[in-house]
């Protein structure tokens, strides 16, 4: 399962799903067509709310893939 771990305003969120890549373009898309985009993710633990931030120029936000492991066994 791929999923990416974002800080925006010193705060942690997540999307699922989804790679680095591919929300990096979904940015970088919104930012050329109009200087800003909603992105939608994930926050909190266990059951996480829906949430929306707002990216424009100038806003402070990091991207860290994860890669998950379907499989739990180490041997």
């Amino acid at each position: 399962m791929k999923r990416v771990n974002i800080f925006y305003g010193g705060l942690p969120y997540s999307i699922g799903h989804r790679s680095v890549d591919d929300v990096q373009n979904e940015i970088d898309a919104g930012l050329d067509a109009g200087g800003r985009v909603w992105l939608t993710v994930n926050y909190g633990e266990g059951l996480a709310q829906r949430t929306r931030l707002l990216i424009t120029p100038g806003v402070d936000i990091a991207l860290i893939g994860i890669e998950e492991d379907d499989d739990d066994d180490d041997d």
